[in-house]
Protein backbone atom coordinates (compact mmCIF):
# COMPACT_ATOMS: atom_id res chain seq x y z
CA UNK A 1 0.00 0.00 0.00
CA UNK A 2 1.23 3.57 -0.90
CA UNK A 3 0.59 5.92 1.96
CA UNK A 4 -2.21 8.04 1.60
CA UNK A 5 -3.71 5.71 -1.04
CA UNK A 6 -6.18 2.47 -0.60
CA UNK A 7 -4.54 0.48 -3.46
CA UNK A 8 -1.11 -0.95 -4.05
CA UNK A 9 1.36 1.25 -6.63
CA UNK A 10 1.10 -1.80 -9.49
CA UNK A 11 -3.00 -1.44 -8.71
CA UNK A 12 -2.98 1.96 -8.92
CA UNK A 13 -0.69 1.07 -12.64
CA UNK A 14 -2.55 -1.35 -13.60
CA UNK A 15 -5.79 1.04 -13.70
CA UNK A 16 -3.72 3.49 -15.43
CA UNK A 17 -2.71 1.07 -18.20
CA UNK A 18 -6.38 -0.97 -18.39
CA UNK A 19 -7.64 3.14 -19.01
CA UNK A 20 -5.04 4.52 -20.66
CA UNK A 21 -3.33 2.25 -22.91
CA UNK A 22 -6.11 -0.55 -23.24
CA UNK A 23 -8.75 2.29 -23.82
CA UNK A 24 -10.70 0.83 -20.91
CA UNK A 25 -13.69 2.70 -19.35
CA UNK A 26 -12.99 4.07 -15.62
CA UNK A 27 -15.44 1.86 -14.29
CA UNK A 28 -14.08 -1.13 -16.18
CA UNK A 29 -10.31 -0.55 -14.80
CA UNK A 30 -11.98 -0.04 -11.37
CA UNK A 31 -13.49 -3.24 -11.50
CA UNK A 32 -10.27 -5.09 -12.91
CA UNK A 33 -8.24 -4.00 -9.90
CA UNK A 34 -11.18 -5.02 -7.44
CA UNK A 35 -13.46 -1.99 -6.83
CA UNK A 36 -16.75 -1.58 -5.88
CA UNK A 37 -17.24 1.50 -7.44
CA UNK A 38 -20.08 1.32 -10.24
CA UNK A 39 -21.38 3.65 -12.73
CA UNK A 40 -20.62 6.44 -14.84
CA UNK A 41 -18.58 8.70 -12.21
CA UNK A 42 -18.59 6.57 -9.27
CA UNK A 43 -14.94 5.72 -9.67
CA UNK A 44 -13.11 9.34 -8.74
CA UNK A 45 -9.69 7.64 -7.73
CA UNK A 46 -8.87 7.38 -11.68
CA UNK A 47 -8.56 11.62 -11.63
CA UNK A 48 -6.94 11.94 -8.49
CA UNK A 49 -4.29 9.57 -9.23
CA UNK A 50 -3.47 11.46 -12.58
CA UNK A 51 -3.90 15.19 -10.29
CA UNK A 52 -1.18 12.87 -7.43
CA UNK A 53 0.73 11.98 -10.71
CA UNK A 54 1.65 15.69 -12.32
CA UNK A 55 1.63 16.81 -8.85
CA UNK A 56 4.76 14.85 -8.11
CA UNK A 57 2.81 13.09 -5.47
CA UNK A 58 2.68 9.95 -7.35
CA UNK A 59 5.29 7.81 -9.62
CA UNK A 60 8.07 10.64 -8.81
CA UNK A 61 9.34 9.27 -12.23
CA UNK A 62 6.67 9.91 -13.93
CA UNK A 63 6.82 13.60 -15.75
CA UNK A 64 3.66 16.07 -15.77
CA UNK A 65 1.94 15.93 -18.88
CA UNK A 66 1.05 19.05 -20.88
CA UNK A 67 -1.90 20.49 -20.25
CA UNK A 68 -3.96 19.89 -23.32
CA UNK A 69 -3.75 15.99 -22.58
CA UNK A 70 -6.31 13.73 -21.87
CA UNK A 71 -6.78 11.57 -18.45
CA UNK A 72 -6.94 9.28 -21.35
CA UNK A 73 -3.12 10.32 -22.75
CA UNK A 74 -2.09 10.94 -19.11
CA UNK A 75 -3.16 7.54 -18.10
CA UNK A 76 -1.06 5.83 -20.99
CA UNK A 77 1.97 8.23 -20.34
CA UNK A 78 2.02 7.25 -16.46
CA UNK A 79 1.38 3.60 -17.27
CA UNK A 80 4.13 3.30 -20.28
CA UNK A 81 6.71 5.19 -17.90
CA UNK A 82 6.35 2.93 -15.23
CA UNK A 83 6.76 -0.60 -17.78
CA UNK A 84 9.90 0.86 -19.14
CA UNK A 85 11.72 0.46 -15.30
CA UNK A 86 11.24 -3.05 -15.88
CA UNK A 87 13.25 -4.92 -18.89
CA UNK A 88 11.16 -5.96 -21.44
CA UNK A 89 11.50 -10.00 -22.04
CA UNK A 90 9.99 -12.88 -24.45
CA UNK A 91 7.33 -13.91 -22.16
CA UNK A 92 6.69 -10.48 -20.14
CA UNK A 93 3.48 -8.91 -21.14
CA UNK A 94 3.04 -4.80 -21.20
CA UNK A 95 0.39 -5.77 -18.25
CA UNK A 96 3.12 -7.20 -15.95
CA UNK A 97 5.62 -4.74 -16.68
CA UNK A 98 3.47 -2.18 -15.66
CA UNK A 99 2.53 -4.04 -12.69
CA UNK A 100 5.91 -4.66 -11.65
CA UNK A 101 7.51 -1.51 -12.93
CA UNK A 102 5.28 0.14 -10.01
CA UNK A 103 6.70 -1.01 -7.17
CA UNK A 104 10.16 0.76 -8.65
CA UNK A 105 8.30 3.68 -9.54
CA UNK A 106 7.23 4.71 -5.52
Amino acid sequence: MLPRRHFAAGAIALALFVFGKLRSRAVDAATRIGSWARGPGAWRALRRWLTAIDAGRLFPCVRGSPSGWSPRQRAERAAMTVAALMPASVDTSEERRVFAGAALAT
